[in-house]
Parts: structure tokens; C-alpha cells; sequence
């Protein structure tokens, strides 16, 4: 696949390394090389003419990565920090008490570069391939609020919890006697063995019996177990958490990465120009965001093109044993491409359905990240449970799943079992730290991960490092898997392996290479403003505009020629018609009520997705067997079988 990169964007220049990391050529715009004709052309609509691009190269693939959806898009072109203001990410970064943070990653290019990445990949499956793609910067954005928007929906204000979890407690950053430490429980039987090990006769106080007892006095409690961590090194604190199993790491700067035990381990090379004081960007080429490998030999057969432009993975057959983000969300855009989604769930379902706010013991976070799919309950340590998944992984084409590393194959269904069952089988392990790992068997939560990787030290406030408010490691992660997949159906080496700390460490490496991210935060009458420090402006004005409304703060800034952008709040935007218009479809569950879903932030052939099927509650969910009894329909699948499935996919 020959590629032109017209490089403008960070976001066209990112996409442009990713794919040429998955084996494509790819030509900057004064490349005496190759003449062309190429079969791709990156490029921005805000920096370049899309009509004349359209016009030269009237045989390519056209991915245009901007701030909305091509040229004549609402508003100006934005900056990476700008959307980030502008779109509710800035806001839900920081801690309560202290005011909203910016973080120097520019998260909003690296995500957008990953889709486009991705349906370039997948662009290549398609009978005829699409002629225009779409990627919104400003989509991108809102796409990462999943956990914030369904209170918004309900009309309340999602507010900033640090580096703390509103469902779980303990669950925090503490000092240690040489840094700072995360620490992450999720159950009473974590939290009895922490309090256990801790050995404080004051942790046995009742206020802290439960889990909901222990958010509701999570201040005496974090003081309780941050005078425990004092008391020790860094290393030994998280010795002694691995020990018990509790899920907990060093928050680590993106410069000492090489000191990191798996970053080192995975990434040699990188480690190596980090201790020789190369700049995180330099190095961040050096980061692999997935390893491919032989999952029975090399023998598995390359499929054949039949998608459509607009589904161009119409036929393929997916197994998804995933929860919460990292693997559901790669497999929701997988169904947006006309993926078929078999998503196996436990026999109560998948812990994310009980999350609030939902409707009927499904969450809204849950209807969200999972649209689109079919949904089997199975007991995987049963017989019958065991025998349905080799049932279904038999004719699938892919597997994809994060349970804890060695889980599957602790259940028999290790890689040499998958590749008898299915010699053709892409299949795709996404964990924490790898599966080639110095970490085997570790777990680790989105905020373990952003401690390791140095996206926290990359994200600066007043009271120290603090992770990104949106579950950054677990959304990137996710993107990548999908990149990973769609890249991976191309190889016979059928073995996917995603460490979401690889992929963390590269968006922390990238830190500050985004056009205008340098910037500060400003508190005026009713919140905060984004400042570009390129901007120039004296102190007696910045004492005045602290008094005015922040729409009015930056209207006054940006007229005397400086860059600035009003924070807003996630609950605001749903007062813009523009997100309204944009941003928001609505989808009818098997009750006919609706559900407000996001609009995937991309596009094929500038045409907009239809509402997807709402998963079903789980209490109408059968066990062992398909979904329901729904009239089938037959599709043909990439290798020439057909594949009949229920109407409800």
C-alpha cells in the first residue's frame, strides 16, 4: 500500500508512522521516490485543499483527519489543547479541590490518528474501497467522555476525582518514603487482605466495613493508608501489594521510563535512548503498540476482500470475551464496521451492566460501549459453557479478549488449543503489561497503567501528578486493538499482543508535540480558561478578565490576538445544537424506549452510521445457547463460508 502524507496535522503525521509500522510505504508530499499513483492520501482539510487533493488524486482513498468533518464543517480549526477546553476533557482532569488540570498529551490527535489508522486498514477489505474518510478531531473528543456523558444525559455535573474512583475505595495516589504509589481495590476481600497486611487496628473501624462505607469516609481512610506508604519505598510498597494481589505501581515520569522494569523489558531499544537522554518524541518511534507473532505455525490463510465500502467488514465473525473498555470498545467500532460481535458474558453478565446511572439493570455506559452486538451468557467453567465457546470460536475469525493474563488458558483454551480448533483464527490477548511481559500474571486498572507509563508526570497540577480524567490507557488501548486487528488480518502470524502500558507510553513520550498545547489555565468568574502560551498579555488584564464570565474572559483575550478557549463542562455541551446535531444519535431498545448513543467520530464516504441494536437485558438472555430464536439470514464470510446468524445483529 503506497502512502502520500501531506504532514499539517500531529494527527496525519502519527497516522502516517502507524502505518508504516504495519508495513505500508508511505511518502511525504515532496518524495521524488515514487510519482504515485498512491492508493491512500492523508491529509488535513484545515491545512490543505480538499477539493484540489480530491482532484489530483482521483483514484485514492482520501482520509482527511480535521477539527470537524471536512471543509465545510461548523467554527475554525482547533488545536489539540483547544478541543480538549472546548469538549469537556480539561474539565474532568484534576483534583476537586483544586481546579481543573491541562495535560500535555495531545490526546486528541494521538486517538484521531488511530482511527483514521484504522479504517484505512480496513478500507483495504472492501470489494471496492471507499473513496473518502472521515476522522473529527471534535467527535474524537466527545468519543472519549463515555463514562461522564450519561450523567450528563440525566442533567447532572460530572465532577473531578483526582486520581481517586467514585465506585471503589481505597483507590488512590499516597506518598512513599522515595515517590508516590497507586493503589487499586475493587472488592471487600481486596480490601480485608490490604487491611490485613497493613495490620492498623484503626482500618478495623466500621466506618470502613463496606465499600460504600469506605467512599463515604474515603478522606480518614486515604489519610490512614497514605501514613502506611510513608513508611516505605516505593518498591517495597508495591512488592507487597503484588503479593496480596492487590493491583498497585509507581508513578513514573516519561523520561525515567527506562528504570521502568516491563517498559525496559518490551521496549529495549526505546529504554536505551531514554537513559541517554533522547527527547520522549524521538523515542516514541521506537515503541511498538503491538507484537504480532505465529499462533499455529504460519499456516493461517490470508482472507479474501468482500466488504463494502461503507461495511468493510461485512462477513467477518468476531468472539469477544471483554469488560468494561479496553476490548468492548475495539469491538463496538469492529461491529460499526459490519462486524458480527459474539459478546460472551458471565451467567450474572458483564460487571459494567450494573454500573450507574441505566435503565432495567443496564447501564447507559454499558448500551453505549456495546451497541451493536449479540450477547451470549456462558459459565465458562462448565462443560456446556466450555463446548459453546469452541462452538463459536470454531467459524470465527477472530478472537479478542482481557481477561486477566493466563485466565483462558487456565480455562483450556490456550493458544495451541485455539489454533486446533481454528487454524484461520486472528487471535488478539489485550492486558495491562503484555504477555511477553516482567510482569506475568500482574493486573492492573486504566490508573495503574497511567501511573507506569508517565501520562500522570505528563499531566501536572498544583498537588502533583494526576491521571487523565477521561480512562485514557483503556480508550487508547482499545483504539489500538483495533488498529492491531484490522492490521493483523493481513500476516499469517495470527498472535495479537497489546500491553495498554506500551500504548500509554507512547501518547506520554508524545507529550507537548501537539500544535498549541502549551498553554495554562486561567480561573475567572465561573471556571477555568485555556491560555496558549505563545499568547501575550499583561498581568492588569489578567486581573481584570478574572472578574468576568469565562465566555466573555476569552472573548476579551481572543480580540486582542491571543489564542484562548472557555473551559466548559461536560453538562454544557449538550446546550450546543452543534453536538446535538453532530454528536448524538438515538437508539430504541426491544422495549421501544431510547437510548442516547454517540455517532462513531468518523465517517466512510461521508455517510453517517444507522442507530445500532441495543444489547438485551440480561434477565432475557438464555444460557448455553444462541440469544433468541429470531429468523436467521445468511452472510458469506471473507474465506468463502456462510455464516447464518439472528436478526437482532
Amino acid at each position: 500500500m503506497n502512502v502520500l502524507s501531506l504532514d499539517g496535522r500531529l494527527a496525519v503525521t502519527l497516522c502516517g508512522q502507524l502505518l508504516r509500522k504495519a508495513g505500508a510505504k508511505v511518502y511525504p508530499e515532496d518524495c521524488a521516490q515514487f510519482a504515485g499513483p498512491y492508493d491512500v492520501v492523508l491529509f488535513s482539510s484545515d491545512e490543505n485543499d480538499a477539493a484540489a487533493i480530491a482532484a489530483e488524486h482521483c483514484s485514492a482513498v482520501l482520509c482527511d483527519i480535521a477539527t470537524g468533518f471536512g471543509p465545510n464543517s461548523d467554527g475554525p480549526s482547533l488545536s489539540d489543547a483547544e478541543i480538549q477546553a472546548l469538549f469537556g476533557l480539561t474539565d474532568v482532569t484534576g483534583f476537586a479541590e483544586h481546579g481543573a488540570t491541562a495535560t500535555q498529551i495531545p490526546v486528541v490527535e494521538i486517538s484521531a490518528a488511530l482511527y483514521a489508522a484504522a479504517l484505512i486498514s480496513a478500507s483495504r477489505l472492501a470489494g471496492k474501497p471507499p473513496r473518502r474518510i472521515g476522522v473529527s478531531l471534535v467527535a474524537t473528543a466527545v468519543a472519549m467522555l463515555t463514562t461522564f456523558l450519561p450523567k450528563a444525559f440525566l442533567g447532572h455535573r460530572s465532577g473531578r476525582v483526582g486520581n481517586r474512583h467514585t465506585a471503589a475505595a481505597p483507590w488512590n495516589g499516597y506518598p512513599t518514603r522515595d515517590g508516590h504509589v497507586l493503589i487499586c481495590t475493587t472488592t471487600d476481600a481486596q480490601w480485608a487482605r490490604l487491611r490485613e497486611t497493613i495490620g492498623d487496628s484503626a482500618l478495623e473501624d466500621p466506618r470502613f466495613a463496606t465499600s460504600p462505607d469506605r467512599i463515604a469516609a474515603v478522606d480518614a481512610l486515604d489519610a490512614l493508608i497514605a501514613k502506611w506508604t510513608a513508611s516505605l519505598a516505593t518498591s517495597k510498597c508495591v512488592a507487597v501489594c503484588e503479593a496480596i494481589q492487590i493491583p498497585a505501581g509507581p508513578i513514573v515520569a516519561p523520561e525515567d521510563l527506562w528504570r521502568e522494569p516491563n517498559f525496559a523489558f518490551r521496549h529495549p531499544e526505546a529504554a536505551a535512548k531514554l537513559e541517554a537522554s533522547v527527547s520522549g518524541s524521538a523515542v516514541a518511534a521506537n515503541v511498538d503498540l503491538f507484537r504480532l507473532s505465529f499462533l499455529n505455525g504460519g499456516a493461517a490463510q490470508i482472507p479474501r476482500r468482500t466488504g463494502t465500502a461503507t461495511q468493510p467488514l461485512s462477513g467477518w465473525k468476531v468472539i469477544e470475551l471483554g469488560q468494561f473498555t479496553a476490548v468492548p470498545l475495539a469491538t463496538r467500532h469492529l461491529a460499526s464496521l459490519g462486524a458480527t460481535i459474539v459478546k460472551v458474558e458471565a451467567p450474572s453478565g458483564e460487571t459494567s451492566r450494573r454500573w450507574q446511572p441505566g435503565m432495567d439493570g443496564t447501564s447507559y455506559y454499558f448500551a453505549q460501549t456495546n451497541a451493536g452486538k449479540r450477547c451470549e451468557r456462558l459459565d465458562l467453567t462448565a462443560h456446556e459453557g466450555k463446548t459453546r465457546l469452541e462452538e463459536l470460536i470454531s467459524d470465527a475469525h477472530i478472537l479478542v479478549e482481557n481477561m486477566r493474563p493466563g485466565s483462558l488458558e487456565k480455562l483450556g483454551f490456550g493458544v495451541e488449543r485455539l489454533a486446533r480448533i481454528n487454524p484461520n483464527l486472528l487471535y488478539c490477548s489485550v492486558s495491562g503489561f503484555g504477555l511477553a511481559t516482567a510482569y506475568p500474571g500482574r493486573p492492573a486498572f486504566d490508573t495503574v497503567i497511567q501511573a507506569m507509563s508517565g501520562a500522570m508526570v505528563a499531566t501536572p497540577s498544583s498537588r502533583g501528578p494526576v491521571k487523565l480524567g477521561i480512562s485514557a490507557a483503556d480508550i487508547l488501548g482499545a483504539q489500538v486493538t483495533l488498529f492491531a486487528i484490522l492490521a493483523g488480518v493481513w500476516s499469517t502470524n495470527r498472535l495479537v499482543d497489546v500491553a495498554m502500558q506500551d500504548v500509554t507510553a507512547w501518547a506520554a513520550l508524545l507529550a507537548g508535540e501537539g500544535e498549541g498545547n502549551a498553554g495554562y489555565l486561567l480561573e475567572v468568574l465561573d471556571g477555568p480558561i485555556w491560555i496558549a502560551d505563545e499568547s501575550i498579555v499583561d498581568e492588569a488584564e489578567l486581573l481584570f478578565v478574572t472578574t468576568l464570565p469565562r465566555a466573555h474572559a476569552a472573548c476579551r483575550l481572543r480580540s486582542a490576538g491571543n489564542r484562548v478557549q472557555p473551559v466548559r463542562r461536560v453538562d454544557e455541551l449538550l446546550f450546543d445544537p452543534a453536538f446535538q446535531r453532530d454528536m448524538i444519535l438515538t437508539a430504541s431498545d426491544e422495549d421501544g424506549r431510547g437510548w442516547p448513543l454517540l455517532h462513531p467520530p468518523y465517517r466512510i464516504n461521508g455517510v453517517d452510521f444507522p442507530p445500532p441494536s441495543l444489547p438485551p437485558r440480561v434477565d432475557r438472555m438464555s444460557l448455553y445457547g444462541p440469544l433468541d430464536s429470531a429468523p436467521t439470514r445468511e452472510t458469506v464470510l471473507p474465506d468463502g463460508r456462510r455464516h447464518s446468524h439472528g436478526s437482532n445483529i
